[in-house]
């Protein structure tokens, strides 16, 4: 009976350890397999915010150069004006161009007048793009006979392009030309009515900054951006 009891006991004691090995081995395994998921979920999540940050990059980067731009965007002050022969204009003749360069004068201005026949031909090339030189005449509006000699000074020089006076009820724009001090002053205006770079002092008439403003104007049809840095001179008049 002792040896029967004895047998009993050992075939149980080897039953019980194989099934704590089998229970342990299957433990092992399921904390292998808990683990490795585990890796796989961290991954996962690590790719998928790397995503998220760069999609978010490319995303804000363009939103904050918009910003940036609109920041420093000017645009030319409201008007109403009259051309030289008198017909109402007013800021809405931008749109109608790729871009339209003011050129501001007065008639005393000896630098002004003479560059005139070479605006003549410059313009000619400005309309073959879609663009347009206006002369801005700051005192014509004065008087008829400030306005007479104005037209005369234009018929002389051969100058056909477009010149207008600016209402003086027009007050930013009147404003604007106020502070310009330096003659002739030339700005580029977007078809949108912004200011395009920094004023042009002094003559634009000869071939190098005329090709300047011809690639300012030829990036503008494209959609490029642009940033006029057409060389001003030294030593420009002085009103």
């Amino acid at each position: 009976i002792g040896n029967k009891a004895w047998k009993e006991n050992t075939a149980l004691s080897n039953e019980a350890n194989k099934k704590y090995e089998t229970t342990s081995s299957k433990m092992k395994m399921m904390k292998k397999t808990i683990l490795i998921m585990t890796v796989l979920t961290m991954i996962t999540s690590l790719s998928a915010c790397g995503k998220s940050d760069s999609s978010s990059n490319a995303t804000d980067q363009p939103a904050s150069n918009q910003q940036e731009q609109a920041a420093n965007t000017e645009a030319f002050p409201k008007f109403t004006a009259k051309d030289f022969d008198g017909n109402v204009v007013d800021d809405s003749l931008f749109a109608k161009n790729e871009a339209t360069l003011l050129n501001f004068w007065f008639n005393g201005c000896s630098a002004c007048v003479n560059e005139m026949p070479g605006l003549e031909k410059f313009n000619a090339k400005l309309r073959e793009r879609g663009a347009e030189l206006i002369g801005v005449n700051v005192q014509a509006g004065e008087s008829q006979k400030t306005l007479d000699e104005a037209k005369d000074i234009l018929s002389k020089q051969g100058a056909t392009y477009r010149n207008i006076v600016i209402d003086d009820d027009s007050n930013d724009a009147r404003a604007y030309i106020s502070k310009i001090f330096s003659f002739p002053t030339t700005i580029i205006v977007d078809k949108n009515g912004n200011i395009i770079g920094k004023p042009i002092l002094g003559n634009i008439d000869d071939e190098a900054k005329m090709e300047e403003i011809l690639k300012v104007i030829d990036d503008l049809k494209s959609g490029k951006d642009t940033s006029s840095s057409i060389t001003s001179e030294e030593n420009p008049e002085m009103d």
